[in-house]
């Protein structure tokens, strides 16, 4: 899979010391209730990136815009390859949390989210075959993810920079578990209606077998950008502004 995403803004934003934004929520690591100020911290901080903040290194997240992604054919029912351009998401700063953690000693930030609706529009271009049929098609499309529960964890190290300590992220593994997915794609079969309906019952009525097959794929590349999007704020904000020691 190749998130060619939102790399080049987080590495041009990854450069400088930023101020911590006055609008986030800030905890001192030291005081009595630092797990509960933290878990509220991060929820209000991810509800307002409906708007990009460059200073900090965050880009907008709802709607999050990914220029291209490609996820490689599966080995079962979802063998055929799958290359996406101009992909928007929106949804995720919508979230039920019920759990947001960090553990210095461990060195690890774990994130168990759950949101009612995540709606993925795309163009995409299909080559192989969906549960041995042959598909070659291309064109517009939408995805509505049902209720899907994501799980972030993340590894991370501290180091010094110019004097101070920042947070590096080391490694990081995202799951994302969706209840239903409702597929709609254009132009299966050029201006055949009923072909082209057909298909896509044919990916709704088996999308559980199709996300088992690929859907790995799917969170190896969201689990990429939402790493690189924690460092690109991790390298730009010091410890001492995030957790006023």
């Amino acid at each position: 899979m190749k998130p060619r995403t939102l790399i080049f803004f987080l590495l041009v934003c990854y450069c400088s010391c930023a101020k911590f934004p006055p609008n986030f929520k800030r905890c001192n690591r030291k005081q009595p209730d630092f797990k509960e100020c933290f878990f509220k911290a991060v929820e209000h901080a991810v509800s307002q990136m409906t708007v990009s903040m460059k200073e900090v290194g965050l880009p907008k997240l709802d709607p999050m815009s990914i220029p291209s992604m490609s996820i490689a054919a599966g080995t079962s029912a979802a063998a055929f390859e799958q290359n996406y351009e101009n992909i928007t998401l929106s949804g995720f700063t919508k979230n039920n949390c019920s759990k947001i953690e960090i553990d210095f000693d461990e060195k690890t930030m774990h994130l168990d989210c759950g949101s009612d609706l995540i709606v993925m529009n795309f163009n995409y271009e299909f080559i192989g075959n969906i549960l041995l049929l042959p598909i070659r098609s291309k064109g517009p499309g939408k995805v509505d993810i049902i209720k899907p529960k994501n799980v972030l964890t993340l590894k991370f190290e501290e180091y010094e920079k110019k004097g101070k300590q920042y947070i590096r992220i080391t490694d990081h593994k995202f799951l994302w578990t969706p209840q239903q997915l409702v597929v709609n794609l254009e132009n299966l079969f050029g201006d055949n209606e009923a072909l082209n309906k057909n298909l896509n019952d044919v990916f709704n009525e088996n999308w559980k077998a199709l996300y088992d097959d690929s859907g790995p794929s799917y969170e190896a590349a969201f689990g990429k950008i939402f790493a690189a999007i924690a460092n690109s704020f991790f390298g730009r904000v010091p410890v001492s502004e995030l957790f006023d020691n």
